[in-house]
This record gives C-alpha cells, sequence and structure tokens, in this order.
C-alpha cells in the first residue's frame, strides 16, 4: 500500500502544471537580444525568432517557436543596443508588464559586454572589486525581477568573443578598444562567475561564449557583424540555444512541442 501511494505521488508530481493562461516573454539587456538592425531589420533579433520563426528563412524550426505553442503568447523585447546593468535597471524594467498569476512568465537575459568595454578601455586588467561589482549587479537585476515579476522560466547569457576565440593577431582590439588578450581573461572570469551565479540561484545558463567560438567577425563562419553585433544567422543560434533550453521546462506547463533535431 504505502509503495502504491509513492508512486501515485511520483506521478502527480510528473504532470503538467497547467497555469491556463498564456505566456509571456520578455527580453531584456543588450544588443545580443535587441539586435535587428544589424541582422537585416525587424524580426530578426533572437527574441524575436524565438518567439515566432521566420519558416521561409529557417525552415528547420518550422513550429519551434512560442506561438505555435501559443497563438496568445505575447513578447515584450525591452533589450537596448548598448544595454548596461544601469540602464537595464533604471530604462528596461520599467516596462515590465503586469503579472497574471495564470501566466507563464519566461525572461531572458543578456547584459554585461558594454559594462566590460566601459569598465576596462583604460587599464590591462580587472581588479577583484570590479568582479564583485558584476557579481552584484546580476544580483540586483535578478533580485529585482523575481520581486516585481516572479518568472516562472529565467534563462541568463553570459557574454561571448567578437572575435570567436581566434588568436590575439586576428584584431588589434576587442570591439576597437581592448586588447583581446585582455579582454578575454576578463570575459573568462566574468562568466564563470555568472554560471555560479544561475546555479545558486536556478536559472538556466545560456554559454554563448563557448558557442560562438570559430564564429567571430574575421573568421571563415562568422556570427558576428559589426566587430560585436550578431548577424541575421548569429540571432538563429542564439534563439535556438535559448529554445532548446527552455522547450524542457515549457513541456512541464502543459505545452507540448514536437521537439526533434534541426540544423
Amino acid at each position: 500500500m504505502v509503495a502504491m501511494i509513492k508512486r501515485i505521488l511520483k506521478t502527480l508530481t510528473r504532470l503538467p502544471k497547467t497555469r491556463g493562461g498564456h505566456i509571456k516573454l520578455i527580453a531584456v539587456g543588450n544588443s545580443i537580444l535587441a539586435n535587428n538592425r544589424y541582422a537585416g531589420g525587424p524580426g530578426r533579433s533572437a527574441p524575436e525568432l524565438l518567439f515566432e520563426n521566420n519558416n521561409q528563412d529557417f525552415p528547420g524550426q518550422m513550429k519551434q517557436d512560442i506561438k505555435s505553442l501559443d497563438p496568445e503568447a505575447e513578447l515584450f523585447l525591452l533589450a537596448k543596443d548598448g544595454g548596461t546593468f544601469e540602464s537595464v535597471i533604471e530604462e528596461q524594467m520599467v516596462n515590465l508588464p503586469i503579472r497574471n498569476t495564470k501566466d507563464v512568465v519566461i525572461v531572458l537575459i543578456a547584459v554585461g559586454g558594454n559594462d566590460l568595454i566601459s569598465r576596462i578601455q583604460d587599464q590591462n586588467k580587472f581588479s577583484e572589486t570590479i568582479y564583485a561589482h558584476f557579481v552584484t549587479q546580476i544580483r540586483l537585476l535578478v533580485d529585482y525581477l523575481e520581486e516585481s515579476l516572479q518568472p516562472d522560466i529565467l534563462l541568463i547569457a553570459n557574454t561571448y568573443d567578437p572575435t570567436g576565440g581566434a588568436g590575439d593577431e586576428s584584431s588589434e582590439a576587442y570591439a576597437g578598444i581592448l586588447p583581446v588578450s585582455s579582454a578575454r581573461r576578463a570575459l573568462l572570469r566574468i562568466n564563470n562567475d555568472l554560471k555560479s551565479f544561475c546555479e545558486s540561484r536556478h536559472a538556466r545558463y545560456i554559454d554563448l561564449y563557448r558557442r560562438f567560438l570559430g564564429h567571430g567577425f574575421n573568421q571563415n563562419e562568422p556570427w558576428i557583424t559589426q566587430h560585436i553585433e550578431p548577424n541575421y544567422l548569429g540571432s538563429h543560434i542564439i534563439r535556438r540555444m535559448f529554445w532548446d533550453v527552455m522547450v524542457k521546462d515549457l513541456v512541464k506547463y502543459g505545452f507540448s512541442p514536437l521537439i526533434r533535431k534541426i540544423n
């Protein structure tokens, strides 16, 4: 009898947590998410493709988007080119939608790259104080989101290397400002710290740095344009990374997409 009860309880915990509401997809941060200008225009940023696929350009992603799961879903693309921790908190957060308890709220975050550039443009290395500042800032951002919005699914992307991990000879400077070797050391450290933070807060960590290796702006198959912005293919790759992670969580809320291997 005890064993039977345990099996029943185990089955119940696996049942979808159907809310009866709709999906709200919210993107905050910098050009990794905001970019459609450099990718060719409206509808071409990673959140926009994640929300509604361009079936003509990416037929392999057909029905692998939020709108296919929930035709009444809403997209709030709040991210801006040049976004920093400060501008996200002060300018983007004020535009967060009102939370409906029945809705499934998904938040995408990509921030930190512009802070890196502005903080060490006159330095050859980061200090421990600057590293600690990054962790403090992302904690403040997530605390604010959790208090005001209580997201059901939170995905945080790290910052890629625009050179794609190429040797220092590929470019004299990261984004035309910093020595590549100095910037890369800082990137690895803040991305490491971000991964640890995500694990401590049960947020999903999206490793753009590793995925974009070999696809820098001077490499044979670039996913980056204008030295630092994701191009259209880059936006597609980013949305795929978000999709592959979030789709497993969406099933728990009663959304059951057709999961298949795509190119």
